[in-house]
Order: structure tokens, then sequence, then C-alpha cells
């Protein structure tokens, strides 16, 4: 551990009962992980809740954020006591951070809007293509077959994407998190908020995934300003997003598993 990071200061917030010792344990925990960061870390934060669930058992929630040269790293671990959450969070947020390691090598910094000349997922095609020649071109989702809304939400921010498809894999529910004027919102296929707490700041969108065909997704993404229609086919209980690609064509991401279907618009 660089001497920088052992002296690095942790702000620390608990909510219940915490003890003293697993408190200096989540602070040493961050310390760690936070001297194997590639970059200065200028910021970390643990928070430690504590509380009785619905059927009197204990319910601990660890949290921590690691600000990365100005790249949050964010990882939670719920567990039934204190301890265990803390060390699930230590591998959590160890996984997070070799990830943004793995993933400085190619992802090109870019600020929250789309500087001109460049191109995101959503945005309008930078070569348009006419009407009659437009295809859906498919694509399965970036990342695991299941992930944590956090996991996304990291994901989101690390490829610098309007939105991100993925599976939950508290209940294998197809959702999408995607950005907002004001921050990032969640919205999932079947319209049910999740079991669990959202992470702080980010907004819930309760419209299910709009039942239409391919088709008909076209004609709703042409018809509105929206940068990507969020959708689940009538033949098949997947959700898709269905966006305008930078060559004119439309994407269609899909979820792992999700069989593809030759589609032309």
């Amino acid at each position: 551990m660089t001497e920088d990071v052992a002296d690095l200061p942790v702000v620390q917030v608990t909510r219940g009962p915490v003890s003293p010792s697993v408190a200096s344990r989540a602070e040493d925990v961050v310390r760690t992980v936070a001297s194997r960061a590639p970059r200065p870390v200028i910021f970390a934060r643990v928070k430690l809740t504590s509380e009785d669930g619905h059927d009197g058992d204990q319910q601990a929630v660890a949290e921590a954020t690691l600000d990365v040269s100005g790249m949050l790293v964010r990882a939670q671990s719920a567990a039934q006591s204190m301890s265990a959450a803390v060390e699930g969070l230590a591998d959590r947020l160890d996984r997070r951070l070799r990830r943004v390691t793995e993933r400085l090598q190619t992802k090109r910094g870019r600020p929250p809007q789309t500087p001109e000349g460049g191109w995101r997922h959503g945005d309008l095609p930078r070569y348009p293509h006419p009407d009659q020649g437009r295809r859906v071109l498919h694509h399965k989702t970036y990342g695991p077959e299941t992930a944590s809304i956090e996991e996304a939400l990291f994901d989101l921010e690390v490829l610098d994407y309007h939105f991100f498809l993925f599976t939950d894999a508290a209940d294998r529910v197809d959702s999408i998190v995607y950005q907002v004027e004001d921050g990032v919102a969640l919205r999932r296929a079947d319209g049910h908020r999740p079991g669990h707490p959202l992470p702080d700041g980010h907004g819930w969108n309760p419209a299910p995934a709009s039942d239409l065909g391919i088709e008909d997704a076209v004609d709703r993404l042409d018809t509105s300003a929206e940068p990507f229609v969020f959708f689940s086919m009538p033949t098949s209980n997947r959700a898709r997003v269905l966006y305008r690609r930078y060559d004119g064509h439309y994407g269609l991401i899909e979820p792992l598993g999700a069989a593809p279907r030759s589609t032309r618009a």
C-alpha cells in the first residue's frame, strides 16, 4: 500500500448499530482496494446500514464509493451481519476496480454530453441512410448473462453509453439503465420496482417494456425524439432495445440467450 493511500481519509456514514471494530475493518477494506487503483484515489466513502428486517432478522448493507481521478467506482454488499457485508464489499469493490483497470485501456474519456463530431449509441445517425435502405442489425448486449443494477450502472458509466441493457441477477428480469437530464434512470420489462433499494441519486421509470414487434418499434423510433425504444416482442418474453446507429441503420440489442431474428426495415 502506498503512503498516499494509507493516509487516504475515508468518509464513513453509519446508520443503526455498527461496532467500532467492524467500522474500522470497513475503512481498512476500502484503503486496501484503493491501493490497487490504476490512478490516484482522491476520495473514498463507506456507508454501513444495520437495521431489523420484517422477519426480525438483522439486515446489514455495506456500500463504498471511490473517486479514481474523476471516475466513480461503487460497490454494495448485503448480508445478515455487518461483518459478512463488509467482507462481501471487499470482494465486490475489488472486482469493480479490476474491471476499471482493464477497460481504461480501451475507453476514451468523454463528457456526459456527446461532443461535436462524436457519436454514442442513441444519437442521431452521422451518415443517414435512405428510408428504403435501412436495416435492423442485431447484436447481443455487452457484459455477463446477468448483472446487478449496480454493475449495470458501472458499465453504463465506463462504456459511456446513453443506455445499457442487462438482465437483473436478483430476479432475471430484463432491464435497462439510461441517461436522463438529471442523472440515470432504471426501467424494467415487467414494470415492477426491484425488491431492493436503488442506489442513491438514481431514478425509477415504472413503465414496462412496450409490447411491440420490430417493425412497430422502428415506426415508434422514427416518429419520436427518443434515442431508443425499450420493448418486448409478442412472441418472446425477452426485452430488446432498438436505437439509431451511426451509419443510419437501426441497431437491435438483445439480451444473452435471446434468439436473433432477421429483419429488414
